[in-house]
């Protein structure tokens, strides 16, 4: 992430937006696409039952809201399925400027793997110091790409942390080129993707990724002749993670959830539910404050990003365990263990929600109680049988970065970034100040970072006002989002003290 050198420059960074139109070089879309993959790189810090980092792989950010695509192996043991950590929780590490190490921000948690295939799929529940997220992380991702489309000799580019390079026991992150050098393939799906790009044990489950800037492979193993210094990559194709992928994207408010480790067919279990009776379930896109549907149905379009499921029940007791798993065409998606705690009858929901939208297929609600099966549900999203997940869609663009002392680059914790509603000028704000006139704002953390928490509308024109208390504000107006601006656009912005 580049420094703002003064205050004026936060106008011309506001204002730019690596803008690609048609006199653009080739190898300016390609930068544009290194960058954007360089800053979606996530280090993992690999913890044991204690908590304790015990090593450190490489993951890829893959949507906004904190997915990340990594190895099994980088958070559990392939060969028993067991996690690292019984919670299935990893450190991570983000990229602000790639040629510095990643910053600790976050914990995140295992919510779909598979050992076979060695591949896994993390969740950002929390920041490092227990503090709850924000409704949008508006994290640097990477599109998925479709390593069908690979042949011999086409360019990639792996990115990860590996343990080779390592200065003063900092792992810092590590960018190479190669080409597709061959395939491993089993009954005509191709299993593994060959590459000359060096590598080593610290890039696991890192990217790779084609010259357009979308993953198409995790980096898994290596293999070397030590005679001839010869050297093979071995990446698993980015299609073979479509389905975990889908099923991570089946999200329930208030992560975390069960880890799902194995792929998995439904099973009956048997229990005693006592008196529980649960009534069928009515699936909705909302609810009302009474708990009733609003929109209900049981086959929904494409991109709904939320359903509700409706029940009422009766011979509940409080302290009893329940449970409850969402399957996706078939397979287990989301899982959670709860005790019972809302009495012994009455009117509830359960929801499932990807800010992106769902992924289309069919869907089963199971609840068990006691271990008895109590009720179940179906429903379909879009067009069943579709195997590929969400691409997140553009919703306009995400500022984000540092607000720093500009003597000491020192973070100023609680210093806000606000854009007004459009039309609403500085003045109009100092004359009236007041909520309503906030289109959104970012408050910085300890370390100075800040989210904007709305995106600003592509097109339209926002009057932005940065400050802190004992320091001079910065106030412009009127200040155009490109069409074509990046998103999330990063910056450090500096503040110098006084009024």
């Amino acid at each position: 992430m580049k420094k703002i050198s003064r205050l004026i420059l936060v106008v011309a960074i506001l204002l730019a937006a690596l803008s690609l139109g048609s006199s653009q070089s080739a190898l300016a879309i390609e930068k544009q696409a290194r960058d954007q993959a360089l800053a979606s790189a996530a280090f993992i810090a690999i913890l044991d039952q204690d908590g304790e980092m015990m090593g450190s792989g490489s993951g890829t950010f893959i949507s906004a809201d904190g997915l990340i695509l990594t190895n099994f192996h980088v958070v559990g043991d392939p060969d028993t399925g067991e996690l690292y950590h019984q919670n299935g929780l990893v450190g991570i590490g983000v990229i602000e400027d790639p040629t510095e190490p990643a910053i600790f921000r976050f914990y995140a948690q295992v919510v779909v793997g598979d050992p076979s295939l060695d591949l896994a799929v993390v969740r950002v529940v929390s920041y490092l110091d227990g503090d709850s997220l924000p409704g949008n992380l508006n994290l640097t991702y990477l599109p998925l790409g479709d390593s069908e489309t690979l042949g011999f000799g086409d360019d990639i580019i792996s990115i990860g942390f590996p343990g080779i390079g390592i200065v003063d026991e900092v792992v810092s992150l590590t960018y190479t080129e190669g080409i597709v050098a061959g395939f491993v393939s089993e009954g005509g799906t191709k299993v593994w993707i060959k590459t000359d790009a060096l590598t080593g044990p610290g890039n696991s489950g890192g990217m790779v990724t084609n010259d357009e800037g979308e993953i198409i492979g995790v980096h898994t193993a290596g293999s070397s002749d030590p005679q001839s210094a010869a050297r093979i990559s071995l990446e698993r194709p980015i299609n073979l993670a479509y389905e975990l992928i889908r099923k991570a994207q089946v999200t329930e408010p208030g992560q975390p959830v069960t880890p799902v480790k194995r792929r998995t067919t439904t099973t009956t279990t048997t229990g005693d539910a006592g008196d529980a009776v649960w009534g069928e379930f009515t699936f909705a896109t909302d609810v009302d404050s009474d708990y009733n549907p609003i929109g209900a149905t049981d086959t929904f379009d494409s991109g709904v990003s939320k359903v509700y499921a409706v029940y009422q029940y009766e011979g509940m007791e409080d302290g009893q365990a329940w449970s409850r798993t969402w399957y996706l065409d078939g397979e287990a998606a989301l899982s959670q263990d709860e005790t019972w705690d809302d009495g012994e009858s009455g009117n509830g929901w359960l929801n499932i929600y990807n800010n992106g939208g769902l992924p289309d297929g069919a869907y089963d609600l199971v609840v068990w109680v006691g271990g008895e099966e109590v009720q179940e549900g179906s429903f379909t999203i879009g067009q069943p049988g579709s195997t590929l997940p969400v691409q997140p869609t553009d919703e306009g663009v995400w500022i984000q970065g540092s607000i720093v002392d500009a003597a000491t680059g020192r973070g100023i914790k609680g210093a806000t970034f606000v854009a007004l509603v459009p039309g609403t000028t500085v003045s109009d704000f100092d004359a009236n100040p007041s909520e309503g006139l906030f289109y959104a704002v970012g408050q910085a953390d300890a370390q100075g970072y800040f989210q904007l928490d709305q995106a600003l509308e592509r097109g339209e024109r926002y009057s932005i006002i940065i400050g802190a208390r004992g320091y001079k504000r910065i106030a412009k107006n009127n200040l155009l989002v490109e069409e074509d601006s990046e998103s999330p656009l990063e910056m450090t912005i500096e503040l110098q003290k006084g009024r």
